[in-house]
C-alpha cells in the first residue's frame, strides 16, 4: 500500500466506524429523544385545541371572508382578535388548523419565553410552556451529552475501524463507564417526568368533567409510551459480558463488515453471528466463518482458537483489568496470562 492509498484506507475506516457507533449502537438514545419530543409535541397539541381559551384564536385562524365580515363578526358582534396568520389561507380546513397548531406546539419546545408562548395559530399559557420547554430540553441535552462524550472516548480509545476486535470488545464495556450509569438513570427519570407531565393535563380535565385525553392516552398514546420505554430500556439494560476470551491476537482480528452493516449490525447482533459461524466452523461448515473474516485473517483454525468463548461463570475483564494486561508484556513479545486458581 502507498501512503495515500493508508490514508485513505484509515479516514474510511474511521468514518464508518463513527457512523456505526452514532447511527446503530447509539439508537436506542435518538429513538429516545425522538419519541420524548413527539410525545411532548402531542400533549401540547391536545392541551391547546382541547381549551376553549384558544377558540377566538381557532376562528381567526380558520376564517371565512362572508362580504367584508369574518366568520366570528357572522357568529357575534365580538372582532376576531389579532393573529399572525400571515402563513394561512383566508379558507382554511380544520387539517389545516391543526397541522398549523402542531407546529405552534413543536415551536414552543424549543423558543423560551418570560410569559404566554404566542404562535400563528394557538397560544400556549406560560406555566404548561416552560414546563414542557425544560422537559425537551433536558432530554435532548442529556442525549447529545451521551453521543457526544462516547463518541470522543471511542476517538481517544485508538481503535480505527468497526471491523475490529477492539471495537466490539470496546462497545461492551460501556455500561461499566459510570459516565453510563448517570445518564441511564437520568433518562429513567425523563421518562417518569413526562408521564407526570400527561398526568397533569389528564386531571386537569377531569376536573372539568370530561375523560378524553384518558381514552386517547390508552388508544393513541399507547405506542410512543411503548417507543419511550423501549428505548430507555434498551439503554439502561446493556448487556457488558463479552462473549470470546479476550486476548491482544483477539483485538488485533479484522472483520468484514459492509457498509448495510453500518447502519444495521449492532456488535451484539454481530458477536451472535460470529459465535454461530464459530460453531459450524466446528463440524466443518466453513463459510459462514470465512465471509465474517477479512482477506488478510489467519488460518481458520487459528481464528477459531483465538475465538475461544468466555467462562459464563467468570464476569467478563473490566478496562483496568484490561490495562494491566497489555501492560503484562515481556520482551519476548508474548503476554503473560495469569494461572487460573484450580478449586479445592
Amino acid at each position: 500500500w502507498t501512503k495515500g492509498t493508508w490514508e485513505s484506507e484509515l479516514g474510511c475506516g474511521m468514518l464508518k466506524l463513527i457512523l456505526h457507533f452514532i447511527c446503530t449502537e447509539c439508537r436506542p438514545v435518538l429513538l429516545l429523544y425522538l419519541s420524548a419530543k413527539t410525545y411532548l409535541q402531542d400533549i401540547v397539541l391536545y392541551d391547546v385545541t382541547s381549551s376553549v381559551d384558544n377558540i377566538d384564536e381557532e376562528i381567526s385562524a380558520r376564517r371565512v371572508k362572508v362580504g367584508n365580515t369574518s366568520l366570528s363578526d357572522v357568529n357575534g358582534s365580538v372582532p376576531a382578535p389579532q393573529v399572525n396568520i400571515s402563513n394561512m389561507s383566508m379558507e382554511s380546513s380544520l387539517q389545516e388548523y391543526l397541522y398549523c397548531a402542531r407546529l405552534d406546539g413543536e415551536h414552543s419546545l424549543f423558543l423560551p419565553g418570560s410569559g404566554d408562548f404566542v404562535g400563528d395559530c394557538s397560544t400556549v399559557p406560560a406555566a404548561t410552556h416552560n414546563w414542557d420547554l425544560s422537559l425537551n430540553y433536558l432530554v435532548m441535552i442529556t442525549c447529545f451529552l451521551y453521543i457526544c462524550v462516547l463518541t470522543a472516548s471511542l476517538c481517544c480509545s485508538g481503535i480505527k475501524d468497526f471491523g475490529s476486535g477492539h471495537y466490539l470488545k470496546w462497545t461492551r464495556s460501556i455500561p461499566k463507564m459510570i459516565f453510563f450509569k448517570v445518564i441511564s438513570n437520568v433518562t429513567l427519570l425523563i421518562v417518569f417526568l413526562l408521564i407526570c407531565r400527561h398526568v397533569v393535563s389528564i386531571v386537569k380535565e377531569f376536573q372539568t368533567g370530561h375523560s378524553r385525553q384518558a381514552i386517547l392516552f390508552l388508544e393513541l398514546y399507547g405506542t410512543e409510551l411503548l417507543l419511550l420505554f423501549y428505548s430507555a430500556y434498551q439503554l439502561a439494560s446493556k448487556d457488558s459480558t463479552f462473549p470470546f476470551q479476550w486476548s491482544e491476537e483477539f483485538g488485533n482480528l479484522d472483520f468484514q463488515r459492509s457498509w448495510v452493516s453500518v447502519f444495521s449490525t449492532t456488535n451484539a447482533d454481530f458477536d451472535t453471528a460470529l459465535e454461530s459461524a464459530l460453531y459450524k466452523a466446528k463440524y466443518g461448515l466453513t463459510e459462514p466463518l470465512k465471509s465474517l473474516m477479512s482477506e488478510e485473517r489467519p488460518a481458520l483454525q487459528e481464528v477459531m482458537k483465538i475465538c475461544m468463548p468466555s467462562d459464563p461463570d467468570e464476569e467478563s475483564e473490566d478496562e483496568s483489568d484490561l490495562d494491566s494486561h497489555r501492560s503484562n508484556r515481556n520482551d519476548e513479545g508474548y503476554t503473560r496470562v495469569p494461572q487460573a486458581v484450580k478449586p479445592v
